[in-house]
């Protein structure tokens, strides 16, 4: 999951399997930090509220699948653990406590006053919710007894298997989209007051407005956009219900944003496999209106809306995870004394590549070597590949933007950048000479051939 700091400064990114938390500029799009915490799986990441005593947190959740979630449940590795980040300073941010909740969580909503945690757990009988005292909880850090497996003050079953929740603006109530249903929880009381049931085949995404009057839920088995109004709950009532028109005619709508009038959700024909859009859609009415959309990549499953007014333009498209194929050398035309040489691509078993740049602007010289590849991702026309390099002898990670725009050969306007978290930069600039190609990676006896210009799978 990638949500925004509060004053939009920074992106978070969550790494699914893995114990990396990338931390990235919105202004320069670079990443300028990797937080290593305790293992994740499925994870989703949230700030604190600004203004509150956890506004300067990072919680990363993580689905625990040792136990059986419900009576259909699998069986996979144990990774029940919150992990509480600091963020005060993002370019230092580290892992200062980790909260054990019993059977793991996955989504999580925090209160308005930022002293609770509403998160969704699984257990072996069904799908709860947890209410957790995030500041006790941290303060009382027991990640180093494993007999403690859980710091949640409370524990409450759900009527219904569970998709997300959110807490209303006053923090009287959380509602949860779960199967057919969104339910209404009291938490005064800690208990489900109300539900409004047979309003969808597989309710998942919710966002709750500022004012508190009116839900958006997302419908990813009946393809549709749900508006609730919620200004008398613990009472629900369905205003509308709206088709979503993905490109794709199976794409199912899964997660989504609310920034003032404007819901933006990710549909996807697959949540891993297939390509992914940003819907667009208006709500300042009852009945939402679809508006623009612009495909990301393959894979598609969570989105954060960045920007000046939170507002997203259709025309640039968020950076996505995508196959590619990107291979590159050549002089920059600014500075004839850089030199460099890229190689990278997406296989099935992860990212694999390497670089070389050469900067002979000073006498002494400079070189990175790229060592991996732990990213790749399109933004807009261009591909970023991150990972770890060596600036000299010196141990850092690297960032490199690409562009390939056609021509190759001397004065191409194929576009190199490159900066390392060791404080090297060059670029962005077009080549003096040389070429870049990016390239998507098709499934091996695809359709998908253009003159001989595409790639394929690789184990």
């Amino acid at each position: 999951m990638l949500p925004e700091e509060p004053d939009g400064a920074y992106a978070y990114v969550a790494l699914d399997n893995s114990n990396k938390v990338l931390v990235i500029s919105t202004a320069t799009k670079a990443l300028v930090n990797q937080i290593t915490v305790t293992p994740r799986s499925d994870p989703y990441i949230f700030v604190g509220p600004a203004g509150t005593d956890t506004a300067n947190r990072l919680y990363v959740t993580s689905w625990a699948r040792d136990f059986g979630c419900g009576p259909d449940g699998q069986v996979f590795q144990d990774t029940r653990r919150i992990s509480v980040v600091d963020i005060t300073n993002p370019l230092t941010a580290t892992e200062v406590a980790v909260i054990p909740v019993e059977y793991g969580t996955e989504a999580m909503a925090i209160s308005p006053d930022g002293l609770y945690g509403y998160a969704i757990g699984c257990s072996p009988n069904w799908d709860v919710l947890h209410k957790i005292d995030l500041v006790a909880a941290e303060t009382d850090d027991d990640s180093d007894d494993d007999s403690i497996f859980n710091e949640a003050i409370a524990s409450l079953p759900l009527s219904r298997p569970y998709g997300n929740v959110e807490v209303t603006p006053d923090g009287a109530y959380a509602l949860v989209s779960a199967s057919d249903c969104v339910l209404v929880i009291d938490l005064g009381s800690f208990s489900e007051t109300g539900n409004l049931c047979g309003i969808a085949a597989g309710a998942w995404g919710i966002e709750i407005n500022d004012a508190g009057t009116r839900a958006y839920v997302t419908d990813a088995n009946g393809q549709t956009l749900l508006t609730l109004d919620t200004s008398g709950l613990p009472n629900l009532a369905l205003l509308s219900t709206v088709p979503v028109a993905g490109t794709d005619p199976t794409s199912q709508p899964i997660q989504l944003q609310l920034a003032g009038n404007k819901v933006y959700l990710v549909a996807t024909p697959s949540y891993y496999e297939l390509q992914a859009e940003v819907i667009e859609f208006d709500v300042s009415q009852d009945v939402a209106v679809q508006g623009c959309s612009a495909p990301v990549g393959n894979g598609g499953f969570e989105l954060a809306v960045l920007g000046e007014g939170g507002e997203w333009n259709c025309s640039d498209a968020p950076p996505v995870a995508g196959k590619w194929y990107v291979k590159g050398t050549g002089h920059l035309a600014g500075n004839r004394n850089i030199h460099f040489e890229v190689h990278a691509r997406w296989t099935k078993s992860g990212f694999k590549g390497q670089c070389n740049v050469q900067d002979g602007t000073t006498k002494k010289g400079r070189k990175i070597r790229c060592l991996d590849v732990t990213e790749m991702i399109q933004v807009g026309n261009e591909i970023v590949i991150r990972g770890n390099a060596l600036d000299g002898k010196t141990a850092t990670t690297y960032e490199i933007r690409v562009a390939d725009n056609g021509k190759s050969g001397r004065n191409s306007p194929d576009v190199f950048a490159i900066t390392t978290g060791s404080g090297y930069s060059a670029g962005p600039d077009t080549l003096w000479n040389g070429d870049i190609r990016i390239k998507p990676i098709t499934p091996k006896g695809g359709s998908h051939k253009h003159d001989g210009d595409c790639e394929h799978e690789d184990d």
